[in-house]
């Protein structure tokens, strides 16, 4: 009795003691969460290595029913239970389902791995008590947490799997732990609500090669691959897109936080490739680190609203975000986009088309197209970014609506040599747009370039560009307060449209400081440009009254300080400082209007010239000005061709006075500064310059002369009244031709190919050279030697093929001698579009089949017009009068 009493009592004891010890587990694997006391929530506690379920870590045992029992408590019990799987390795064979209000907990050094073969298997589902019923929007599966270890589904390449599955679920919580091995998605979390995924690392996702390779039809990715853009963690809305995220009741994913997790070698990152009008809610993407990305993106943002993605880093060598019809936050990521031998290989870094995005503090690295492509976005802002080594378009923004913000970026090509294609490229842009306080550098071939879209370009910084720094076509903008140094052609250019170009600093341009072509309206004012290669502001063909006012222009400018080219309208040149070393200062071509109040000194051209034709009478006020030429041989003001009825006065000169062309009319009013020109060559009535006479006496001893009112020229041969007279005394008083000696032009002589490689090599100002070429009939002491290696160099004319032979003093038939104007012209950077109609000539079947592109060129610009008889003559011998007229016509209606 006594034995029978000691073994109840011990039997007792041994419960209690468990008891205890079981008490004591379920407070040490209790949920982290405090009630309202501060003392922890104890949950139900389930070891599945205990004896009730019986897995064994570490063997070939099959754990799948021990861990999927231990989950099966959830469906008896009503609170939360706790499922704990400690340290070991365990595998399951079949899918396991989890249930609402369920902690599944690994020991940080468990691993459960999957030995599943079949297709279309997952590790772990979420799944409702009854599953014969479909639960819709987020009432299958809440109040889940699941923590710790490694999942690995150990998937072959011919198997479609996941690791987790949640549809319409809520409350989710999936931290600290690693998934891999997976063919399919490896977290999916389609239709659920208050999803955290935190601290996971997903690695190692292979692609799927099965036998259903090719089932998905919007991505061709051929017959082998499926899933190549696959999603590591996948956020989807339940529809068509999504077959398994049953009911298909289109619910969307809302309010998803994925943080601090990190993605290697996985086909793509995070997010979905679904277009949909049902958009994914608040999805957040912080501190995650993208390692490397096979296939796809780092994150596919298809159709989500709310999108935060911050604090991220990706180094990869494939595109880091593509958005389709999103909204979204882009903040504070650093994106290094470098493949394994250095090259940057992705086509875009950041890829959005439709939605709206601000895209703000970034640091990008590496892009073979553009880091940032953006179409079809209604509001976009792009601020303080720092993108390097773009290999081609940093920028790139195309049909963007209601308003864009691109403002403190900056931006550097992949090296300073020539890679660069455009730092901030804008087109169609249908918005308020503003392109502010960027900071470009490099060898981008544009730093900005604006087309067909209406912007405020204002204070970038814009250095070392290899083409135009700022190119602006067909577009109405304001460019104000840039800075734009280094320029390889225009610094800023505009063709088409309508443009403000106001209060910008430019210094060192290989063409023109401001270049504006073709344009409705213009105002350039205020600009301070310094030291380009040709022009300082450079107008042509605007079609309204452009303003060029307030500018200081200065430097080495080997052409013109302001240009202007057939500009229609009352043009205005007002209040203009420009002080231009080598070059001329103010040159209007086919203009009018007003040149008023500017102080144009210390050129070593004219000061002033104006210049028309016949079809563009030139007509200008010109008063209150200063012009002084440093030369000893150009004007303070020159009158030229076709300057009909300007008046000029209250003007300032300086020793070099006016030189007024034969058929110039003109006007002084008051003695305009007469008094300080010497007293020389001028014919003055009471402080008038008498209109009587129209010609001019050349300051350096006379060279010219004036006989009854008409400028002649010394040559006895060239008699006044002869066709060719204008001609000969233009190329002669432009030091194009100097005659066989002081009183012989010899009009009627046979042009030689010598003579006609002379007349262009002065015209360009007899550039210096040795004279040794490669031609054998060309001694390097001859008189035409030096004009013959410049024009051979520079392609103007070319020796005869198969040989060493030039042949200078072989005569030039008519349609050589457009050829050769036309490489001329297209030396120059002229226009040389063949555009001239040859049938109204009656023998325009004469011209041969190599000449018919330069004779049409030459027929369009006026520079051939035919002989009185309606023929071309295409294969006469070119005379020296005939060169004179051809070259005046090219100097009026092409330019020199």
């Amino acid at each position: 009795m006594k034995k029978t009493k000691r073994i109840v009592l011990f039997g007792i004891a041994v419960l209690l003691i468990t008891n205890i010890f079981l008490t004591f587990q379920q407070k040490v694997y209790a949920n982290d969460n405090n009630n309202d006391n501060g003392e922890p929530e104890i949950s139900n506690y389930f070891d599945v290595t205990s004896q009730e379920f019986g897995a064994i870590p570490n063997d070939e045992t099959d754990d799948y029913l021990a861990i999927s029992n231990a989950l099966g408590k959830a469906k008896d019990i009503d609170e939360t239970i706790t499922v704990y799987i400690p340290e070991g390795e365990y595998t399951i064979s079949h899918q396991l389902y989890i249930y609402s209000n369920t902690k599944l907990i690994l020991d940080e050094k468990a691993i459960i791995k999957s030995t599943a073969s079949e297709d279309f298997t997952v590790m772990l589902m979420g799944a409702n008590a009854d599953q014969t019923t479909e639960h819709g929007g987020y009432t299958k599966i809440e109040n889940v947490e699941i923590s710790g270890g490694t999942w690995d589904r150990n998937s072959s390449s011919d198997t479609i799997s996941c690791v987790f599955v949640f549809n319409h679920g809520n409350k989710i919580n999936i931290h600290d732990l690693t998934v891999k091995g997976s063919t399919d998605h490896m977290i999916n979390v389609s239709a659920n609500k208050d999803v955290t995924i935190k601290n996971v690392v997903c690695q190692n996702q292979i692609p799927y090669t099965g036998t259903s390779a090719n089932y998905w039809d919007n991505f061709d990715v051929g017959d082998t691959e499926r899933h190549i853009y696959t999603e590591a963690i996948h956020t989807d809305f339940a529809g068509s897109g999504e077959q398994g995220a049953l009911p298909l009741d289109n619910t969307t994913c809302d309010n998803i936080i994925i943080d601090g997790c990190t993605f290697n070698d996985v086909l793509s990152g995070i997010g979905t490739h679904h277009e949909s009008e049902y958009k994914a809610k608040n999805i957040t993407v912080t501190n995650c680190k993208f390692t490397n990305i096979i296939y796809g993106n780092a994150i596919n943002a298809w159709s989500f609203e709310d999108l935060i993605v911050t604090n991220n880093t990706v180094t990869c060598p494939k595109t880091c975000i593509t958005a389709i019809g999103s909204t979204m936050s882009i903040s504070n990521n650093s994106f290094d986009v470098m493949d394994r031998n250095g090259e940057s290989t992705p086509q875009f870094v950041i890829r959005i088309i439709r939605g709206k995005a601000s895209i703000s503090e970034n640091t990008i690295k590496g892009s073979s197209k553009s880091a940032i492509k953006v179409d079809e976005t209604t509001e976009l802002n792009i601020i303080d970014n720092t993108l390097s080594n773009i290999a081609k378009t940093a920028l790139d923004l195309e049909k963007c609506y209601e308003s864009v913000n691109v403002k403190s970026n900056k931006v550097s090509p992949l090296s300073d040599v020539d890679t660069g294609d455009v730092g901030i490229y804008l087109e169609k842009l249908n918005a308020d747009t503003t392109v502010e306080n960027n900071t470009i550098s490099g060898q981008f071939k544009h730093h900005i370039f604006l087309t067909e879209s209406d912007a405020i370009v204002k204070n970038n910084i814009l250095n070392s560009g290899k083409a135009h720094t700022l190119f602006v076509y067909n577009s109405n903008s304001q460019i104000i307060s840039n800075q734009i140094t280094n320029s390889g052609d225009n610094a800023i250019y505009v063709l088409k449209g309508a443009t403000i170009i106001a209060n910008n600093t430019i210094e060192n341009a290989k063409t023109n400081g401001i270049r504006v072509d073709q344009i409705s309206n213009v105002t350039a004012s205020n600009n301070i440009i310094k030291n380009m290669d040709n022009y300082g502001i450079h107008i042509s063909n605007s079609s309204n009254s452009a303003i060029v006012s307030e500018n200081e222009i200065s430097g080495n400018n080997e052409r013109l300080g302001i240009y202007f080219n057939t500009c229609n309208g009352n043009n205005k040149i007002e209040k203009n400082t420009v002080r231009c070393g080598i070059a001329a200062g103010i040159y209007t071509v086919n203009s009018s209007g007003t040149i008023s109040e500017n102080d144009v000194q210390g050129c070593e051209g004219d000061a002033l010239h104006i210049i028309g034709d016949e079809n563009n009478i030139a007509t200008f006020s010109i008063k209150d000005n200063t012009f002084k030429t440093a030369s000893t041989s150009k004007y303070d003001i020159r009158l030229s061709s076709y300057s009909r009825g300007c008046q000029l006065s209250n003007n300032t000169f300086g020793s070099r006075g006016i030189k007024i062309a034969d058929g110039v009319t003109y006007s002084f009013v008051g003695a305009d500064g007469i008094t300080n020109m010497g007293g020389i060559g001028y014919y003055i009535t009471n402080g008038v310059i008498n209109s009587t006479y129209t010609g001019f006496v050349d300051y350096n001893n006379s060279t010219y002369y004036v006989v009854n009112g008409v400028l002649s020229m010394p040559f006895k041969d060239v008699q006044a009244g002869a066709w060719y007279y204008n001609a000969v005394r233009y190329v002669y008083q432009n030091n194009i031709v100097k005659g066989y000696n002081a009183t012989t032009f010899a009009p009627e002589d046979k042009l030689t190919r010598g003579m006609m490689v002379t007349l262009l090599y002065r015209m360009e100002g007899s550039p210096n050279n040795n004279g040794k070429s490669r031609f054998t009939d060309v001694n390097s002491s001859e008189w035409y030697a030096k004009a013959v290696k410049w024009a051979v160099d520079n392609g103007i004319v070319h020796g005869y093929d198969g040989t060493t032979k030039f042949g200078p003093n072989d005569n030039i038939i008519r349609q050589d001698l457009a050829g050769i104007l036309r490489n001329y012209a297209r030396y120059k950077g002229k226009d040389i579009t063949p555009t001239g109609d040859l049938t109204k000539f009656s023998d325009n079947n004469k011209v041969d089949s190599y000449a018919q592109t330069s004779i049409k060129w030459a027929v369009g610009k006026g520079v051939i017009t035919g002989n009185a008889d309606g023929t071309l003559n295409p294969k006469g011998n070119a005379t020296r009068a005939e060169a004179a007229a051809m070259l005046q016509k090219y100097c009026n209606r092409v330019g020199r």
